[in-house]
């Protein structure tokens, strides 16, 4: 799309705005607090602190966690400066907040809606003295009011999709101007760099996913004997970031491992917290004995699944299990999610064909024999059986994937090592 005709797009839709964010707010989709709900229109719910405030931009879960590697850095590289960190979901300011919540230097606030107006009277009160932009998360009017401010800007992590390039090649004009706002790319892959670079980019580096750096997910050591003591000597296997589509499967899935393994434990991590529910119904009506973590119930030894619907502890699950079936790539319409959470941990891995968006990383567990991909729930099944009857097997596919894990998270020192530099510069 043409700048001009999405500035003349987004100053048209100024009535709707306000209403529409509204009812999503009664959905729960947005925050209640009436001070945080006019974070979307540029008025900030707290006074900027005094020095520098380096601003990070990352529009829900996965951005904000890629950022916090680089945000824990810089921290402790320059301690006068404060974390400006801004998301675009709700569950993404929850995500900030439990990772770094407890951190008095930084603060989270709400993306403002892409209104010209807005981005102005955001950026006019904050004043970052630069921005760190994640992904492919390009906001036009807020990038312009940011380069209109001399804001240096940086994109982190860049990257293209095979959709987005060929749109942006139908606006070649939009794109030179999108990409003229930053100072310095940082590409996820090298594929990535030729197309930003073709969008016009001028400085870009390829330094490898920072997906991939970020070190294992936290958990509550508390929390973990308990799951422990909840499920004794039970074999487990967990589907991590499960959709609703591909929830029959998993379910298909756990019915052959329960063929050969009749005493063992499936966890099923929705990739939607909020689907907990619908996905205790469904297997409900198949007469199983489930469990809903949000609602505090137990695991109990006839206990057949245990649906972890909560925010953030899929490394929790991760850690208590023996087999990790990594979701989202047992349908074609899902992309993958990141094999590295459950490698972290020292897990077998299992995954489904369609992990277009972690292509990558699986090429990296393909190539050393550290994944097993499944065509569907059929052959994830029994190789969920497989692992299970084999510890060796089992323990060799863990390790390799956790030597590949601990080797990724280099990328974030080569990341600093171009950062920091600009930073400096900055002053």
């Amino acid at each position: 799309m043409k700048l001009r005709l999405y500035r003349f797009l987004m100053f048209l839709i100024k009535p709707l705005v306000r209403p529409i964010l509204w009812i999503r707010r009664m959905r729960g989709d947005e925050s209640r607090d009436p001070k945080r709900f006019e974070e979307r229109f540029g008025t900030a719910s707290v006074a900027r602190p005094k020095g520098r405030v380096f601003w990070f931009h990352g529009a829900s879960t996965g951005e904000s966690s890629l950022v916090i590697p680089v945000v824990e850095r810089i921290l402790e590289k320059y301690p006068d400066a404060t974390a400006l960190i801004t998301t675009m979901t709700l569950i993404g300011a929850e995500n900030v907040a439990r990772k770094l919540g407890k951190n008095k230097r930084v603060i989270h606030q709400f993306l403002p809606i892409d209104r010209g107006a807005y981005a102005r009277k955001f950026l006019d009160h904050w004043k970052p003295s630069a921005g760190f932009f994640v992904g492919s998360d390009f906001w036009p009017n807020m990038l312009r009011a940011a380069a209109m401010r001399s804001i240096p800007l940086v994109l982190l992590n860049g990257q293209v999709s095979d959709r987005s390039f060929r749109r942006w090649q139908r606006a070649k004009g939009s794109a030179r101007r999108i990409m003229s706002y930053f100072i310095y790319m940082f590409a996820r892959s090298e594929a990535d760099k030729k197309r930003l670079l073709e969008m016009g980019a001028k400085i870009v580096l390829s330094v490898g996913n920072l997906k991939y750096a970020a070190p294992a997910v936290g958990f509550d050591d508390a929390k973990e004997r308990e799951m422990r003591d909840m499920i004794g000597k039970r074999p487990v296997w967990v589907a991590g970031d499960i959709h609703g589509v591909g929830f029959k499967k998993i379910e298909i899935a756990d019915l052959i491992v329960k063929l050969s393994h009749k005493n063992a434990l499936l966890i099923v991590v929705p990739h939607n917290p909020a689907r907990g529910k619908e996905f205790e119904n469904f297997l409900e009506s198949k007469e199983l004995k489930v469990a809903l973590r949000s609602k505090g119930e137990k695991i109990t030894s006839d206990t057949d699944v245990y649906i972890a619907d909560t925010v953030g502890e899929l490394g929790l699950f991760y850690k208590v299990a023996d087999v990790a079936f990594v979701g989202g790539s047992l349908m074609p319409i899902y992309r993958g999610h990141n094999p590295f959470e459950a490698a972290h941990f020292g897990k077998p891995i299992l995954s489904g064909p369609n992990v277009s968006s972690y292509r990558e990383a699986y090429n990296l567990l393909e190539k050393e024999d550290a994944v097993i991909f499944v065509k569907d729930e059929n052959e994830l099944g029994n190789n969920v059986s497989r692992l299970l009857d084999d510890e060796e097997l089992r323990n060799g596919y863990a390790e390799r994937a956790h030597k590949i894990a601990l080797r990724e998270e280099g990328i974030i020192n080569r990341i600093m090592d171009k950062v920091e530099p600009i930073i400096d510069a900055i002053g």
